[in-house]
């Protein structure tokens, strides 16, 4: 359904507050099918806490 980074850039990095705005509405939507979503939502869960961590600096 989502595809893979490639598709989707900001599973791999988020770069600016537009692509961490659309990375938690995208968050949403997988978690509404937790089970079939769960290696996605790992993957841009990680990117979001990595673009959060770093905006702390």
């Amino acid at each position: 359904m989502w595809g893979l980074p490639d598709a989707h850039p900001i599973l791999g990095k988020i770069s600016n507050e537009e692509d961490h705005a659309k990375a938690l509405v995208m968050m949403e939507m997988l978690l509404e099918d937790y089970d079939a979503n769960l290696m996605l939502i790992d993957a841009l869960s990680c990117s979001i806490a990595q673009y959060e961590s770093d905006e702390d600096v």
